[in-house]
């Protein structure tokens, strides 16, 4: 048995951390104990009939040094009590010799449709004091099946018909007031437990005997509903009673309901919004109830929420509140009887990702009167959400607030940008007091508000901005020293949390769709800074489900909008982001379950565009909004370069998985056509004689230094071109757009230009983020130059600029970046980048085995201090940024021979340490 204390942070890894910890006072430090669980998702209803777990080590100071898991043992029970005599009669997996404490797959009996389990870890450890020593058994956890097969569902699709629905044929503000669904139940014995499954869509609202059920918004997740469904469960045991109960459920339109048809393409409309739930009952005794929608529900469409869609908002009329509608003994005469609907069409699965919640709460910066009866609310930083209204007045006042980016040189609102979406939220007043309210089924782009029919005299006490997003884990944090380059990365922050709402999608305009441009290198600056490795298996889930039998992939999946360009660019999420996500997050399931479709994918886009010289000139939108004309167009960069890089490089991604995943016939096949398309390529798109491929754009040169298409002999060439581009020829400014953008700064690092990334990161005439920020932007601008644009396509809010700016910040300034050999920051590489008028950076990364942190700064006398976190069962390569060995102090101390790595070209000027787990650091003379 140790003699310190361990804490053994568990992950269930299909969406929810647990940490668990207790007080051992016999043992001494270093290992605390304390118990958390971090809410990723509801640890309820998992349809993963073989869960992946997993736990981190987290250690004091002064105990953390080089700290390695040499094995465990893993038990999982059916009951609290079993496992409390440390029985596992669903699983012991004894002692398993083993370092890996991420991913361990359950390999114990089959798991049965809302079975319990509860599970706890031991480990065994090593470290420079101690040998191989016996952890403390963990505090358990506990995880519960969903249902597993879809004939348990035996409910009914329940709704209303659209007799109600209001039909606007010109401009299509299709509008359909919230169904209200209601069923009352007795429960005659003490209950033991109780779970509600259930999906409505496109949102619902569920309430449980007169309360709203909790504080998750738009569930469940987006999908394409003819093909998937989500459902979430609810333990509801302590919501219901002895004697009559009620069930409610309010269903919004989403995106089921769509918000329009035809404008501005058409779209895909899936009916009328429809619920199916179960709530099974267990009673102590033994006996089992179940209550399933069906016919015997009531249903209306008279309730307050009038009409609701993401576009146009959300209208309430609180005259026809309904008070006790979800509570036993209401009066639900005036009802219909609820309609039986067909069922969507999509298999019934778990959502796991994250769900939708308010994340922060904005007070007003200021209130201004720009004409009478039009106040203007400044939050002063643009968010994705609604506003919550605190307003009294007489019985039928109307107040109307109209949410967006900008306002206009009069002081209203500059709603030109939005075209047809009218992100108008109309409230009217019940009377007789304070009255707050805000929108559940919707929201929009907002950082002004201009409220017409306000009762009175506002202030700043009457509105809240209610920041809406996916309900993602923090990660990452990341600062320097200087304050424009923070700013920056904050504008781009703001980006991710105003897109990501259960997909990636712009926050305001009529679009509001899962584009597939962005998201292909954005997700990897997401993952710095949350945990969005549910969120983009649910995003690559939507693309299995909807890949053409061709093997064609759509740029927006679900297919919300119905056009179909079959690209390369755009698709190419569908390799570039697995292949990020199993080198981060280090799960192989990643690969195993997208592989069919990337193989697929790729094998389609080679069969349909490669022309007999191995190029193509399929490319849809091009280098998209980029630098050198400011529109959207993108045909600087030629679109045959850019469609034949990128074809290749999905060859080499593929490529790769095949041989993670040990398919050597495809491995060989497609080392065999990528290399091919190499030399088609550099002998359509390079000019051998000065290094310059074809149009010379900047874009021109990172996609093949980014893919490693650039001939050896070419090389410097090549990045000297690239760099003479940037530096000379436009003064230290990018030209790219959002294809060159996801890839231009790490690229400069890599080709030993880091400081080019910073001056590009740092200027402030346009096109650069300092202009933006220079005009008032605290978000990331869909065009570099939206301040002088008309509207149409020019939103102020995308991450389609930011690129991987955030995931630059964190690699290159902080230094923390993962390994590919070595997937899942097992294996850490530590290399900081200090550049340009930087002093100071410090940057800390959560990942799957505790927290990576480094922060380092210069002194007045050119020292360069750093402080860094290794955590307990990894290592690290060190680069340390100095060439004079002479100078270094690791710990105080010189660093020794043994952890001294040798260096090589690459790394001219960086002295190289292989570290194990521990707090260090290093001082010497940059």
């Amino acid at each position: 048995m140790s003699r310190y204390f361990l804490t053994i942070v568990f992950i269930l890894f299909f969406g929810t951390e647990f940490l668990f910890s207790q007080d051992n006072s016999k043992f001494s430090p270093p290992y605390a104990i304390e118990l958390r669980c971090e809410y990723l998702n509801n640890p309820l209803g998992i349809d993963s009939i073989q869960p992946h777990l997993g736990w981190l080590i987290t250690a004091s100071d002064t105990m953390l040094k080089n700290i390695k898991q040499t094995g465990y043992q893993v038990l999982v029970a059916s009951s609290p009590a079993l496992l409390k005599k440390n029985i596992g009669d669903l699983w012991n997996s004894k002692k398993i010799i083993s370092d890996n404490s991420a991913h361990v797959i359950y390999q114990g009996k089959h798991l049965a449709s809302q079975q319990q389990c509860y599970w706890k870890v031991r480990i065994w450890t090593s470290s420079d004091k101690n040998k191989e020593q016996l952890s403390v058994w963990s505090e358990p956890a506990m995880w519960s099946m969903g249902l597993l097969s879809q004939k348990e569902w035996t409910g009914k699709w329940i709704g209303l018909n659209g007799d109600d629905e209001i039909k606007d044929t010109v401009t299509e503000h299709r509008r359909l007031a919230a169904r209200m669904l209601r069923k009352e139940f007795k429960a005659s014995k003490k209950i033991s437990k109780a779970y509600a499954y259930i999906c409505g869509v496109g949102f619902y609202d569920l309430y449980v005997n007169g309360y709203l059920l909790n504080d998750q918004l738009m569930n469940p997740a987006l999908s394409g509903y003819n093909k998937r469904l989500l459902y979430n469960c609810f333990d509801l045991t302590q919501q219901l009673k002895n004697g009559g109960n009620a069930i409610g459920i309010v269903l919004g339109n989403g995106r089921f309901f769509a918000p329009r048809k035809k404008v501005p393409v058409p779209m895909h409309n899936y009916g009328y919004p429809r619920a199916l739930m179960q709530l099974h009952i267990q009673y102590t005794d033994g006996t089992k109830d179940i209550i399933v929608t069906d016919d015997k529900w009531k249903a209306t469409a008279d309730g307050p929420i009038r009409a609701n869609n993401e576009y146009d908002g959300e209208e309430y009329d609180a005259r026809m509140e309904m008070p006790g509608w979800c509570n036993a003994g209401f009066n639900d005469s005036q009802w219909k009887k609820a309609a039986i609907m067909p069922a969507p069409g999509g298999e019934m699965e778990a959502q796991l990702v994250e769900p939708v919640r308010i994340t922060e709460v904005l007070q007003p910066k200021q209130i201004l009167q720009p004409k009478p009866g039009i106040w203007m609310v400044d939050f002063g930083q643009s968010f994705y959400g609604s506003v919550r209204l605190k307003v009294s007045g007489p019985r039928g006042t109307v107040v109307k607030m109209h949410s967006s980016f900008n306002v206009l040189p009069d002081g209203t609102l500059k709603y030109q940008n939005d075209r047809s979406a009218l992100n108008m939220d109309v409230y009217t007043l019940k009377g007789g007091g304070l009255e707050v309210w805000h929108p559940r089924f919707k929201g929009n782009a907002t950082h002004w508000v201009q409220v017409e029919g306000f009762p009175g005299t506002p202030t700043v006490q009457n509105f809240e901005g209610l920041v809406t997003h996916t309900d993602f884990e923090q990660a990452g944090t990341f600062q320097s020293s200087n304050t424009l380059l923070n700013r920056v990365y904050l504008n781009a922050h703001w980006g991710t949390r105003m897109q990501n709402r259960s997909l990636p999608m712009e926050p305001d305009r009529d679009e509001r769709m899962p584009w597939s441009g962005h998201p292909s290198k954005t997700s990897e600056s997401e993952g710095w800074a949350y945990n969005v490795k549910n969120f983009y298996d649910h995003f690559l889930h939507n693309y299995r489900a909807h890949q053409g039998e061709d093997g064609s992939l759509q740029e927006i999946l679900p297919p919300y909008w119905t056009f179909n360009s079959k690209g390369i660019l755009w698709p190419s999420v569908a390799t570039i982001i697995p292949d990020w996500m199993y080198s981060f997050y280090g799960d192989i399931r990643i690969l195993q379950s997208n592989y069919n479709m990337m193989k697929r994918f790729v094998e389609f886009t080679a069969k349909a565009y490669l022309k007999p010289d191995y190029t193509t000139d399929k490319c849809d939108y091009g280098d998209w909004v980029n630098a050198l004309n400011m529109g959207g167009s993108g045909q600087e960069t030629p679109k045959g370069l850019l469609g034949t890089a990128y074809l290749y490089n999905n060859c080499r991604i593929v490529e790769r998985a095949a041989k993670i995943l040990r398919y050597q016939n495809d491995e060989q096949t497609f080392k065999e056509l990528a290399d091919k398309i190499a030399v088609g390529f550099n002998n359509r798109f390079l000019h051998k004689e000065n290094g310059v491929y074809e149009s010379g754009s900047q874009c021109a040169y990172v996609l093949p230094l980014a893919f490693g298409l650039v001939p050896k002999e070419q090389y410097n060439r090549v990045v000297d071109n690239l760099v003479k581009d940037i530096m000379v020829t436009r003064h230290g400014h990018t030209s790219v757009g959002l294809i060159g953008m996801q890839w231009q700064m790490q690229v400069l690092t890599n080709i030993g230009h880091p400081e080019v990334a910073y001056t590009i990161a740092t200027r402030t005439d346009l096109p650069s983020w300092g202009y933006m920020i220079s005009k008032g932007a605290t978000t990331s601008w869909e065009l570099w130059n939206s301040d002088t644009t008309g509207p149409g396509m020019n939103g102020e809010s995308q991450k389609i600029l930011s690129g991987n700016f955030e995931a630059w910040c964190y690699q290159t300034l902080a230094g923390i970046n993962y390994d590919v050999a070595q997937p899942g920051f097992k294996h850490i590489i530590l290399k900081p980048e200090p550049v340009g008028d930087l002093t100071a950076v410090k940057g800390s990364f959560k990942s799957l085995y505790g927290i990576i942190k480094s922060e380092w700064k210069i002194t007045d006398n050119n020292k360069f201090n750093w402080k860094f976190s290794i955590p307990p069962n990894t290592e690290a390569t060190v680069y340390i940024p100095c060439d004079n060995i002479q100078s270094i102090q690791l710990n105080g101390k010189p660093p020794g021979n043994d952890q001294i790595r040798p260096g090589n070209g690459v790394d001219i000027g960086k002295i190289i340490l292989q570290l194990g787990s521990g707090n260090y650091i290093i001082d010497c003379t940059k």
